[in-house]
């Protein structure tokens, strides 16, 4: 029994594959309303911001029609490399998500040290993060200007 569902996904999802390869708007809508439930509750478990897991799961999919047009993928595993997908690209967000608030802490480190004239402690009690935070943030700030110049 095991088998012929497998066979008969693995056939319904070569149907769909060759439909996407094809231009058919009909299969990638039936793909899209049966997997994007199972995706999205998937990305909602990483991406915690409703609006944002929502963009995720479009972006998800334009990389999932991309990928099948140039027959990236296969029938096979299907479910298992769309769901894959879905995970690796929430990580993705939600990591350039951490990187950027990491950048606008080290932008308001360098404000407050430097242009403020704020003491490392000063900052560090503004800013809510620790002395060694602030003295990472401005020895990774300063050694990237000075590589620039040199």
């Amino acid at each position: 029994m095991a088998n012929s569902y497998s066979s008969k996904n693995a056939q319904e999802a070569r149907v769909i594959i060759s439909g996407v390869q094809s231009g058919d708007r009909q299969q990638f809508e039936m793909l899209y309303d049966n997997y994007a439930p199972l995706l999205l509750g998937v990305i909602s478990r990483v991406v915690e911001d409703e609006r944002l897991a929502a963009e995720v799961l479009k972006d998800t999919f334009i990389k999932i029609r991309k990928d099948m047009i140039d027959g990236h993928c296969s029938a096979d595993n299907l479910c298992t490399w769309m769901l894959s997908t879905a995970r690796n690209l929430s990580l993705k967000v939600v990591g350039d998500r951490k990187l950027d608030q990491q950048l606008e802490e080290t932008a308001g480190a360098l404000e407050l040290v430097l242009q403020r004239g704020y003491t490392v402690a000063q900052a560090s009690e503004k800013l809510g993060m620790s002395e060694k935070e602030i003295c990472q943030a401005l020895h990774a700030e300063l050694t990237t200007k000075w590589s620039q110049k040199g």
